[in-house]
């Protein structure tokens, strides 16, 4: 195979699957957005830049609000977000990057 072939072959499948992650984080950022009173609706969760979902994904919001300092910085680490800030202002980071309208 030439290396123009092996080239094209790669920014096909890289083209598809960057569609892929668009597509979603959109889906899952919209079912996100819907939540508002109910603190334990589950978490639709994002894929990262990867293709996987992070260990530890928090199933619902009690999960964003209950979870430790490091658990926050893996989770934004994880998906290329800051990580500077309190506790508070890392938590309302990664609710927002999720889709989530603030419940803080």
């Amino acid at each position: 195979m030439s290396i123009d072939f092996c080239l094209i072959i790669f920014l096909v499948t890289f083209t598809k699957f960057f569609s892929f992650l668009v597509e979603q984080r959109t889906q899952a950022r919209v079912a996100n957005s819907t939540i508002r009173d109910d603190r334990t609706a589950n978490i639709e969760p994002l894929h990262t830049n990867a293709g996987d979902i992070p260990p530890n994904f928090p199933q619902d919001f009690n999960a964003i609000r209950n979870a430790q300092s490091a658990e926050i910085t893996a989770l934004l680490t994880a998906y290329g977000q800051p990580t500077n800030g309190n506790l508070i202002t890392r938590k309302r980071r990664l609710a927002k990057y999720l889709g989530i309208r603030s419940l803080f």
